[in-house]
């Protein structure tokens, strides 16, 4: 009995990026983004994400944006935002002017907030972050309806105006958060519940998770055609269909400068100041 060899084909991303190309969904612009969290310094696994990003834009005569996820001021340092940069720069790639910062958009974001508000599409709601996840359920289990819920739009925009104007303690200027209710199991997630931001040093930090809003829409504001996150959480990947041909399981890395044994390999360490140079 003969055996078939199965047809090759590119990896999935590959994939998905030339058929959008094929049919011209953004306009054949291959647009990726590497988006830091400036916390620490950064490892191995960064250098990965580095490489697949920048070096699919590159394949595709795309382009990659560098932009830092800079929302939690409790672990952010400046010093970790030019170590990344020069660490990018040192894997043989370039941002040009595509430089980002996501506290950047939260102007934008507070005006979408205030139009979810006034369409009922969000409300105001007092629950604390043990109650929150209590009640907004799972990919398995449906959450339970917010006590806060049904509060009219206007004691909705009072109750956010009320945030912005320190009313409650916070002496800063407020921002949205997005928390997300699970409807159904399976079912799509929607934007419910909001918590508190606040400004601090002239940059807008979050408090509480701002994950789940502001991924999405930064991602529209990035302008950014083609998303490859490194380990989403299962309930945000995106469910890619199937195509006539066969795709590869393997994702061939553009690698760049970087050149890395298959075992005995340890990042340089430069003392608390050490990266994977």
């Amino acid at each position: 009995m003969s055996k078939e060899t199965p047809k090759s084909g590119p990896d999935f991303i590959r994939a998905i990026i030339e058929e959008d190309n094929r049919t011209g969904k953004w306009g054949g612009k291959v647009i990726t983004r590497f988006p830091p969290e400036p916390n620490g310094y950064l490892h191995i696994g960064h250098a990965k994400s580095i490489c697949l990003n920048f070096g699919i834009a590159a394949q595709y005569g795309g382009r990659c944006h560098l932009r830092f996820d800079d929302t939690n001021p409790a672990k952010e340092e400046e010093e970790f935002v030019e170590s990344i940069k020069e660490d990018v720069r040192w894997l043989g790639f370039d941002w040009g002017e595509h430089l980002y910062f996501a506290s950047n958009y939260f102007e934008q974001l507070f005006q979408w907030a205030v139009q979810l508000i006034k369409q009922g599409d969000a409300f105001v709601c007092d629950l604390d972050a043990d109650q929150i996840r209590e009640y907004r359920g799972t990919l398995k289990q449906p959450g339970k309806e917010s006590p806060y819920r049904n509060r009219s739009v206007e004691e909705n925009l009072d109750l956010y105006n009320m945030h912005l104007g320190s009313a409650f303690g916070y002496g800063f200027d407020g921002m949205p958060s997005g928390e997300l209710l699970w409807e159904g199991p399976g079912s799509e997630a929607v934007l419910k519940r909001w918590t508190r931001m606040y400004r601090e040093h002239e940059r807008f930090f979050a408090e509480g998770d701002l994950l789940h809003m502001r991924r999405p829409d930064g991602i529209h504001l990035d302008a950014v055609a083609h998303v490859l996150p490194g380990d989403p959480p299962r309930a945000l990947v995106v469910a890619y269909n199937p195509t006539d041909r066969e795709q590869s399981d393997t994702l061939t890395l553009p690698f760049a400068r970087l050149s890395l044994p298959a075992t005995g390999w340890r990042p340089e360490s430069g003392g608390e100041g050490g990266t994977f140079r």
